[in-house]
């Protein structure tokens, strides 16, 4: 049996995006704009993983659209502050979640 400590390094199976992923990747949508220096008329989270280890790490595919599609990299500290730490574009539908971005 695995421990809780265990269980928290574990990355949760993919699941369906839900309003509250919905609202924490709106709130590094400006950042990520930034990022790749353009504007999304369409942004909508499409599903997600996430792992806790002191915060949540979660990597979301986000329509953007245009049959385009961005991932995207997101911390949420335990205080419920939020950072956009790395964004991959030029993903397809099919292209598998994976992780990205530096080792925090």
């Amino acid at each position: 049996m695995a421990t809780r400590r265990h269980m928290q390094r574990e990355w949760s199976p993919l699941q369906e995006s839900t309003p509250g992923m919905q609202e924490l990747v709106n709130k590094v949508r400006t950042q990520v704009e930034e990022s790749l220096r353009m504007k999304f008329d369409v942004y909508e989270a499409v599903y997600y993983s996430t792992q806790v280890i002191g915060g949540s790490t979660t990597f979301v595919k986000v329509y953007v659209g245009d049959d385009r599609y961005i991932h995207v990299r997101i911390f949420e500290e335990l205080d419920g502050s939020v950072t956009l730490v790395a964004v991959e574009d030029h993903k397809k539908k099919d292209d598998p979640l994976t992780f990205f971005g530096p080792n925090l």
